[in-house]
């Protein structure tokens, strides 16, 4: 089961970051009643930017240790590289809700 909702969790970081993209590019439209809190501040998109490295990192290698053909001792070096990525974007998020900038 946690290893079912990790990759889950994975795959849609890998959508919302192409979702992001193509927000980006103007490829896609969406309704700004469905967008998050504050989405055009320059400091809010720049915080949102600062996740996309370790999110799509935590992502790639987290799919890479449940589905690619690596040894066991790998694939739980990688599985803890996952989970230290995926721990450093939660305290990234808790510390900027905590900031008064």
């Amino acid at each position: 089961m946690l290893k079912t909702a990790t990759a889950l969790t994975e795959i849609a970081m890998l959508i919302y970051w192409a979702l992001a993209i193509a927000l980006t590019l103007e490829l896609v439209s969406i309704d700004p009643a469905l967008m998050y809190s504050d989405y055009e501040n320059p400091l809010v998109i720049a915080w949102n930017w600062s996740f996309f490295p370790i999110d799509i990192a935590f992502a790639l290698i987290g799919l890479s240790a449940r589905f690619a053909r690596v040894s066991g001792a790998l694939k739980f070096k990688l599985e803890i590289i996952v989970a230290v990525l995926m721990l450093c974007a939660g305290l990234m998020a808790i510390s900027f809700l905590d900031c008064d900038c």
